[in-house]
């Protein structure tokens, strides 16, 4: 057995190392992502688990309409046996035996509680829905964490790019320069300013390469992977979405936001707790069956003596100073707590789909501005290059626009995943993000 665990162990290392190397080959695209994140994430498990434990509440809730079997049994033992004298006559009538057993059974059945135990087992259900209702929440808000990691690993990827593009940049300019210098036409200034701008490309360039890893372990976190598998990613930049006007998403996020069916779960389960309350005002009628046992006792000193009940009990409360009346006052201050926090979550969504949809807005608007600018930045890379070859235009210009080309780029790349986020920002907002990805499957 000491032999066999490690071997187990070994194996399952092994398995797992072959199914990491099979991740590294495949491309993820953005379903992949959510979908391994919905099956791996390990907040969605604890909600899972959270469910599991709402259900078995909810069975063993169930079994309080049925009967109740209870059972006892005890021995008693006497260092004397107590007995009694007759006068006159020298004889002791034993009152016991040294040795006392007792035993029974006891059946109990609710037959009238004033509504409390169905309350009691709704509330289970209900709970069950809001357990169900908090794992979907836990889900979209995932998707949109794994959205977010996704496409920071696709910006910092491209925002590398252009870095490296900088630098190579940079490098062919350094060869120029060196060139010139050479000829007369550079000065050692100009060398040193191109190496110190050479330099700090380079410096980019590391601090995109270290944004793009720090995106992949995040990725991998939410996703619940190994961090020794590669990720690669399907970039999606090309995909634009249908437009729709805010009260249309408005409406949407009214009717399919988790977070106003929660509530009014909640609200539920107060008018539940509220009949429970009141079932006070009514008596709990119950009905028992026992049978009782005992021996070495004066009912039975040789054999066992049997006894059979059964007892039809009625509790009620006849004054209690109004305690139920103001139970039941509390409780509907509750309800009428959450009638008011409803309307605060629908304020609160509606501010989310105005701010999500001024910033997809925003985002589009951007696009197209920095489309521009790249081409801008780009011509102005090539002008500025051929006027310093003719000496009409200085090292620093060069360099100035070489800047400029890189920081329009990265606007760019920014505007378009911004776009892509802020879409499924406005999605998420409007109670669909889960939705979204089921029907893409």
């Amino acid at each position: 057995m000491k032999k066999f665990i490690p071997t187990v162990l070994v194996l399952l290392f092994f398995v797992a190392c072959i199914h990491c190397q099979e991740r590294q080959e495949r491309i993820f695209t953005l379903q992949d992502s959510v979908k391994i994140a919905l099956e791996n994430n390990l907040d969605i498990r604890t909600s899972e688990q959270k469910i599991i434990q709402k259900q078995w509440e909810k069975e063993d809730s169930k079994t309080k309409f049925f009967p109740q079997i209870s059972g006892n049994f005890s021995y008693t033992r006497l260092d004397k046996v107590p007995s009694i004298s007759v006068p006159g006559m020298p004889i002791k009538i034993e009152m016991s035996k040294n040795d006392i057993y007792n035993a029974g059974l006891t059946l109990t059945q609710p037959v009238f509680t004033g509504g409390a135990l169905t309350s009691q087992y709704e509330i289970k259900k209900q709970e069950i829905e809001i357990a169900n209702g908090e794992k979907l929440i836990t889900q979209q808000n995932i998707i949109f964490q794994v959205i977010q990691a996704y496409f920071s690993i696709l910006k910092a990827s491209n925002f590398r790019q252009a870095a490296l593009a900088l630098v190579n940049q940079r490098q062919a300019h350094l060869s120029n320069v060196k060139k010139l210098f050479e000829a007369g036409l550079a000065t050692k200034a100009d060398i040193l300013k191109t190496e110190v701008a050479l330099a700090d490309a380079k410096q980019k360039l590391v601090e995109t390469e270290n944004m793009i890893n720090l995106a992949k372990e995040n990725f991998k976190t939410i996703l619940n992977f190994p961090y020794s598998c590669e990720i690669n990613l399907q970039d999606t930049l090309t995909k634009v979405w249908e437009e729709k006007d805010i009260e249309t998403w408005k409406n949407i996020a009214i009717k399919k936001r988790e977070e106003i069916k929660q509530i009014e779960r909640n609200k539920a389960t107060l008018e539940l707790a509220r009949k429970i309350i009141k079932a006070d005002y009514y008596p709990e009628i119950a009905f028992a069956l026992s049978l009782r046992g005992e021996k070495g006792t004066s009912s039975g000193l040789n054999s066992w003596y049997q006894n059979i009940t059964a007892v039809l009990v009625a509790n009620f409360d006849i004054w209690n100073w109004q305690s139920t009346k103001k139970k039941i006052k509390a409780m509907d201050a509750q309800i009428s707590q959450i009638e008011t926090q409803k309307q605060k979550i629908i304020n609160l969504i509606s501010l989310d789909i105005t701010s999500s949809y001024l910033n997809l807005i925003s985002a589009q608007e951007k696009i197209r501005v920095m489309e521009k600018a790249v081409e801008d930045a780009q011509e102005n890379v090539r002008v500025t290059d051929l006027l310093r070859k003719e000496g009409l235009a200085t090292t620093t210009d060069v360099l100035d626009a070489q800047t400029y080309l890189f920081q329009t780029k990265a606007s760019y790349y920014q505007a378009l995943y911004d776009y892509q986020i802020a879409h499924y920002q406005l999605v998420k907002a409007s109670g669909q993000l889960l939705d979204e990805f089921l029907a893409e499957k």
